[in-house]
């Protein structure tokens, strides 16, 4: 019997609009359906089947688009309540747009992420506004994904292989969000977690709805039922799998504590040689580099924090003003000549010092603030004292693109963005109004995101970008009374976990600074002698030092103050099993737990090694079962050794002539034309070579080559493909999936050039029949994978075109002699009978490399008679693909016409959605199908509605 169903439970309440947790808790209430009301925008009661005496209630609006809509819609459903519902469980659904930062507008990305917060501000007025006997007293937050040891690890290229910015900034809110709410809400007896989904993030394209795998369902169930029976945890964030669950809380380092160099409450810079010499700064660069290790190492000494008031400020600045004076400055070039830095907030207090330090260390500065006056102030300050700035008044929510606009007008560039605007309006939840919550929320979060947004594609271009953004001790372990702040602060750090992962292959670098010191915003909660005594000019050289263009850190949290500075990261503890028919206990068993289990990445540790499984399932429950165990855990860690690939201009050509190509593709197929280049299919050749030299029965025992079906394929490209050289490849497992009748095996595979810097990525997604029953589970870990678009006389787009593309009858022969995937099955009779097939089959990728090859071709040369309005009259090369995706859903055989249908994206104009149809097998499944095409330059709007037509 679930905890739920428990006597002493209570009426649960369950917001969602995942119709699979709906469905999945509503079974569990069979014995008692009138104990549960949902409460959702977008699902109904009779599409999902529930039970007649289940309570069903729509929350949708009118403005249900809008921020102010979506808060409204719930408050007004949680007003017309009538029953007491003691548990609530809020589970935060969207159809996400994940993508690459600069692939969307701030207002997008702030338009995806904001809703939810308003939506759990709406939730917790209700619950703090209730009356003693109906307010609940057991509130979940489910997050949309455990983006909490995820986020480092995630951004990969066009579409990351973890959680993208929104899921991250809301998982990161959430969790802060519970450790303040569970504070503020001891006293009325309110207890607050948070519970994070972890699964595979293996999806290949934006708008993928971040549904619960239903493998997790059973064990957040569990989860549920025992937090709503037990008063022992509030204010933690539990993760979670289908096969275990730890706690996570935070580590800090011991820190290093650094001697200042001169007494910053001065005003006196008295000559522009004193304020342009570095070896001034507060706080050296040099001293601080030299003590870095100590900033970033983890040891015995190392503390797990819980709350804001663990660190003394004051007695760090003590012992700081006792050590000796340091060193002089070590011939280091930590200069920022030719740079250019915008600090948002930079009038005063923490924004001036940042502005001070980093033009004494030779960047220009743009120096923002509402308060132009105050800013042209700093500016005065700097430029008469021998450095570079300029004022700019943009707000940074509304017009954040116009900061960076600033900087580019005035000296050509932008380098280093410091997000630091921020207003504080703390207050108690029960008093916090609406308007508190947004300002703070706009101010802060989308401030934070509109200006990086901005200058993000800047960066990328140059190939060079600093990002500091501004969080704080409160966004880590929160606080009475600001649960706005500590929520926007919170969803600001994984913002920039995010930017770390998007950024790093372009020399971009992102950190977090949890300041500590007294400006005018924290005047109204420290005491003044602290505020005078707390400067941030012993903040500020952290800043400089990581801007330094040498510096590779990234994906940092630094809390820094008083000369001191210390890392914090997530850490979490051993993860215990959990089972279906559940876990009496468990709770109080992981909260008695250690955090120093396991650092940063829980995904080693979430998922359970199954051998302890297998050990204590009972040996009836897995009759017929396969015997063969696979260690999967094992096989995520695995990265084979780098391998070299050498080719040619010859290779390239090749490949061109396995895909379709013909004399007349003289770009393509002749290296001395003036536009010779790569197909963008070409990558999977790179990759191939290395994942075919893989021993995959080292990883599946079961393993038979001749039962392999390549499932899916994505490419990313990030940088313009060489027609020879030499590159290296790094191949390693992202995945093994039991599917009952055979495995999922997707594997990775990284290739460099020749001066260590990631071109492209190759993602490989293969079943093998027959392999599978290896996880003796009664249920396997579902892909979140984005359904085919619609394609067709059906489909919802009318802006549809058509092309044929015909395979010649030795295309398999010729694509295996360029590709070098020889395997048998496509050029032997006997290997295909095998295999199940009549005669010898096309390979998978080349029937992606005719398709990708048919729409670039389209959309350089067209025909006279273009109704679509698709040609874009390019000169000079195919129009460059910057990543590919396609699922192989039907096999092609040698000498096949495919007929590829394609349109351009409503949302994204630089995306095109294909399918492949075999031509004379329209009853068929597709060969390709979910195709997506992204391309460096936008796909012209058609210019009217056309019927499907074919180009031969």
């Amino acid at each position: 019997m679930s905890g739920l169903l428990h006597a002493d439970a209570g009426k649960t309440l369950l917001i969602s609009d995942s119709p699979d947790l709906v469905t999945f808790i509503a079974s569990q209430f069979k014995g008692a359906p009138s104990r549960l009301c949902i409460i959702s925008r977008t699902l109904s009661k009779s599409a999902l089947g529930l039970p007649a005496a289940v309570k069903f209630i729509s929350s949708t609006t009118k403005d249900d688009a809008t921020i102010d809509g979506r808060r409204a819609g719930l408050a007004q459903v949680l007003s017309r309540l009538d029953d007491p519902y003691h548990n609530i469980i809020f589970h935060c659904h969207e159809s996400f747009i994940e993508a690459p930062l600069a692939s969307r507008s701030a207002d997008a990305w702030i338009g995806q992420i904001l809703p939810c917060f308003g939506e759990v501000f709406a939730l917790f007025k209700h619950v703090w506004a209730a009356s003693e006997d109906s307010r609940p007293t057991n509130v979940c937050l489910v997050a949309p994904v455990n983006a909490l040891g995820s986020g480092r690890l995630g951004g990969h290229g066009a579409w990351g292989r973890g959680a993208g910015p929104s899921k991250i900034c809301i998982a990161y809110g959430l969790a802060a969000l519970c450790r303040t709410m569970a504070r503020e809400g001891e006293r009325l007896q309110v207890r607050v977690n948070a519970l994070f989904p972890e699964f595979p993030q293996f999806q290949y394209a934006s708008g993928t709805p971040s549904a619960l795998p239903v493998a997790l369902l059973p064990g957040l169930g569990v989860l549920l039922g025992e937090l709503a029976l037990t008063d022992a945890a509030s204010g933690q964030a539990f993760c979670f799998s289908e096969a275990s669950v730890c706690r996570a809380g935070w580590q800090r380092s011991s820190g290093a504590l650094v001697a200042p160099a001169a007494d910053p409450t001065t005003k006196a810079h008295p000559t522009p040689q004193s304020f342009l010499n570095p070896a001034y700064s507060p706080i050296p660069l040099g001293d601080l580099h030299r003590r870095w290790t100590d900033v970033v190492s983890f040891n015995a000494e190392s503390a797990f924090p819980e709350t804001i008031t663990e660190v003394d400020w004051i007695g760090h600045l003590e012992d700081a003003q006792d050590l000796p004076q340091p060193k002089p400055l070590a011939k280091l070039d930590l200069s920022l000549r030719g740079q250019v830095a915008l600090v948002t907030g930079a009038g005063a207090g923490l924004g001036r010092f940042h502005a001070l330090e980093l033009a004494r260390h030779g960047a220009a500065v743009v120096v923002n603030d509402m308060n132009l006056d105050a800013a042209r102030k700093v500016v005065a300050e700097i430029v008469s004292l021998g450095g570079r700035a300029v004022p700019d008044g943009n707000p940074v929510n509304t017009a954040g693109h116009l900061c960076v606009e600033t900087a580019i007008r005035n000296f050509g560039r932008i380098d280093i963005v410091v997000n630091n605007a921020g207003i504080l309006r703390d207050r108690s939840f029960a008093r916090m109004t609406e308007q508190e919550w947004d300002a703070v929320m706009m101010v802060h979060l989308a401030g934070t995101i509109a200006v990086t947004a901005a200058a993000w594609p800047h960066f990328m271009h140059q190939r060079h970008g600093r990002v500091f953004n501004t969080s704080s001790s409160v966004g880590l372990y929160g606080n009475f009374g600001q649960a706005n702040y500590s929520t926007a602060k919170a969803a600001i750090h994984g913002f920039t976990d995010m930017l770390a992962c998007q950024g790093r292959d372009y020399n971009i670098t992102a950190n977090t600074l949890c300041p500590n010191a007294g400006t005018a915003m924290t005047a109204t909660i420290l005491p003044e002698d602290m505020v005078a005594r707390l400067s941030p000019a012993y903040v500020s050289p952290i800043l400089a030092l990581l801007s330094v263009s040498a510096c590779q850190v990234t994906g940092g949290c630094f809390e820094a103050g008083s000369g001191w500075f210390a890392r914090v990261r997530r850490v979490f503890t051993q993860p215990v099993a959990l089972s279906a028919r559940g876990n009496p206990g468990i709770i109080q068993s992981i909260l008695d737990m250690d955090l120093s289990a396991s650092a940063d990445d829980p995904q080693g540790q979430v998922h359970e090694p199954i051998i302890k499984r297998l050990l204590s399932e009972d040996a009836s429950a897995t009759a017929g079962r396969g015997s063969d165990f696979v260690d999967i855990l094992w096989s995520r860690r695995f990265r084979s050794p780098k391998a070299e690939f050498l080719f040619s201009e010859r290779d390239v050509a090749l490949y061109a002539l396995g895909v379709g190509a013909t004399s007349q593709d003289l770009s393509v197929v002749y290296e001395q034309h003036d536009y010779f280049h790569c197909l963008p299919t070409f990558p999977v050749v790179c990759a191939f070579n290395l994942l075919a030299s893989m021993n995959l029965s080292q990883h599946l025992p079961k393993f038979d080559l001749a039962r392999l079906l390549h499932g899916e394929q994505r490419i990313e490209i990030y940088d313009t493909l060489p027609t020879s050289g030499a590159l290296s490849c790094q191949a390693y497992i992202i995945d093994i999936q039991d599917k009952g009748k055979g495995a999922l095996v997707i594997t990775g595979v990284d290739t460099f050039d020749e001066s260590g810097r990631l071109i492209f990525f190759n993602e490989f997604a293969v079943f093998i029949r027959g392999a599978g029953n290896f996880s003796r589970r009664d249920s396997a870990l579902s892909l979140p994978i984005r359904p085919a678009p619609a394609v067709g006389p059906a489909a919802p787009s009318k802006y549809l075109v058509q092309v044929a593309a015909p395979t010649g009858p030795s295309q398999a022969a010729l694509y295996r002699l360029a590709s070098g995937d020889l395997n048998p099955l496509h050029i032997s009779p006997d290997f295909a009978e095998i295999g199940g097939f009549d005669r010898p089959i096309l390979h998978g990728l080349c029937t992606l490399g005719v398709a990708v090859r048919a729409i670039l071709s389209y959309l350089q040369e067209g025909t006279e008679d273009d109704p679509a309005g698709m040609v874009p009259a390019l000169q000079g090369p195919l129009p460059e693909a910057t990543a590919i995706a396609g699922r192989f859903s039907n096999h092609v055989f040698p000498g096949d016409t495919l007929v590829v249908r394609f349109s351009p994206d409503p949302a994204l104009r630089h995306r095109v959605h294909f399918e492949a149809q075999v031509a004379g097998r329209e009853a068929e499944r597709p060969a390709i199908s979910g195709g997506l095409l992204d391309l460096s330059c936008s796909v012209p709007t058609p210019r009217r509605s056309v019927r499907l037509r074919c180009r031969l």
